[in-house]
């Protein structure tokens, strides 16, 4: 298998200012950034004069937007859905103005000790209606499902599980060691071998 690998970088924690932020991606000669934040905003939150500030920050330090690095699915899976769709389709918006297919998401917290396979079901009814409205509205957009301590895509497993049960074409995986290490997940032991992508 063959891989095409290019570096991104999760800016806002650079500095709070859009500017400084490609200044300091520059000088460490990247071309990337994953958008996330800028001037205390979380990026589902820029309104179109924030988003053209960035359009011509972007133009004039050459860097380009690999991701939407939004918060989609970072909310309590006990909350309302509902409320999230008004923002999921913002995250598909701001995607097209910034020029990224790419978004990433997050499959809710969950209730502390309460077992995971209750919310399986609401999980995937969730994601499934994300992954639908992308290709119905977005056509070309990627959502990535990003594994996080205390959501249901916790840990491999139930990463593989989600791949498994929504079988999207639109939905792909982010695979963060750290974040698996954090819930005493070894990464590229038992982790990797279940969510790779097996040679073609």
């Amino acid at each position: 298998m063959s891989w095409n690998i290019s570096l991104s970088v999760f800016a806002d924690e650079i500095a709070r200012d859009f500017a400084e932020q490609l200044e300091v991606v520059r000088s460490e000669g990247l071309q990337q950034i994953d958008l996330r934040g800028a001037w205390g905003k979380n990026v589902l939150d820029f309104e179109d004069e924030d988003l053209k500030r960035i359009m011509a920050a972007l133009a004039q330090y050459g860097v380009h937007v690999a991701c939407i690095g939004s918060p989609l699915g970072k909310t309590k899976i006990t909350e309302p859905f509902e409320e999230q769709l008004p923002r999921f389709r913002r995250a598909l918006e701001v995607a097209r103005i910034v020029g990224t297919r790419n978004i990433r998401i997050f499959s809710f917290y969950l209730p502390k000790g309460e077992p995971p396979a209750r919310y399986r079901d609401e999980v995937v009814r969730r994601l499934t209606i994300f992954t639908e409205i992308a290709a119905r509205e977005a056509s070309g957009i990627l959502l990535l499902h990003e594994n996080e301590r205390e959501i249901y895509g916790e840990d491999g497993e139930r990463c593989v599980e989600i791949h498994r049960l929504i079988p999207a074409p639109n939905l792909r995986a982010v695979f963060d060691p750290a974040n698996f290490v954090i819930v005493g997940v070894r990464p590229f032991t038992d982790a990797w071998p279940l969510l790779q992508v097996p040679d073609q």
